[in-house]
């Protein structure tokens, strides 16, 4: 008797247990870590100062080629410009077309979305990148909320989203997270990696913080953006702008 439970006892360990560990379909939870890759992500002004650098995959501008992907030359200079003159205030559209295009640059020269290291670096939070911290949920006009959590694919999918419903506020908000992405180094270096981290924090931070005291003002908007991109070229120090009385 003694003999028939042992051997039930060891055949319950060596074989049915090691079954119910690999079924986590039968309650138990595996937790697999998330992924933390990330690429480099290059300036508006890099590519516009090395045309030889443009990968020959298509990216979407908003409101270029009837909202669908162009890999037209002059069509995406003209994005990474802003406007055709190069210095004119940007439209909330501009701004936002002027990041987005250098950040799907970015993934395509890094092998496009379908790459392992491309689509490893939209799924990861956006803490992974380098660049935000424990900021406050922003939950733009649509209802969705960027948090640390959110991944960089939900920055590219709003972006897309803001365009095509001509959100012109949360274009605001997007471009600002994309303008502290990549930065403005005109040498080719990777955003996250040219500037402290405490000012790349703080810049953005100010951006939210002046963000809030416009009330809505759509140039008001505008100006702290473009305040942002000040602080980013000026680290370190930081030199962040005052906050709009």
């Amino acid at each position: 008797m003694r003999k028939k439970v042992l051997l039930t006892f060891c055949f319950a360990i060596c074989f049915i247990l090691p079954i119910c560990w690999a079924l986590p379909a039968y309650g138990r939870i595996v937790q697999t870590p998330p992924k933390c890759d990330t690429i480099c992500f290059r300036s508006p002004l890099f590519f516009l100062l090395n045309p030889g650098l443009l990968p020959s995959g298509a990216v979407f501008i908003g409101g270029v080629n009837f909202n669908t992907p162009t890999s037209n030359p002059q069509a995406i200079r003209l994005a990474l410009l802003g406007n055709a003159f190069g210095f004119d205030a940007l439209t909330p559209l501009q701004l936002l077309n002027q990041q987005f295009v250098a950040a799907q640059l970015s993934i395509e020269l890094a092998g496009g979305g379908g790459s392992p290291v491309a689509f490893n670096a939209l799924w990861a939070n956006l803490g992974c990148h380098g660049l935000f911290g424990n900021f406050s949920p922003v939950t733009l006009s649509n209802g969705f909320t960027i948090t640390p959590n959110s991944v960089l694919k939900d920055i590219f999918m709003q972006a897309k989203l803001a365009i095509l419903e001509n959100r012109a506020k949360d274009m605001i908000v997007v471009a600002a997270f994309l303008i502290s992405l990549h930065g403005n180094s005109l040498s080719g270096s990777c955003g996250f990696l040219a500037s402290e981290p405490k000012c790349r924090q703080g810049c953005l931070e100010n951006f939210f913080v002046e963000f809030d005291a416009c009330g809505g003002d759509i140039k008001c908007n505008f100006a702290a953006a473009q305040r942002l991109t000040r602080c980013r070229l000026r680290t370190p120090p930081c030199l962040i702008s005052p906050v709009i009385p």
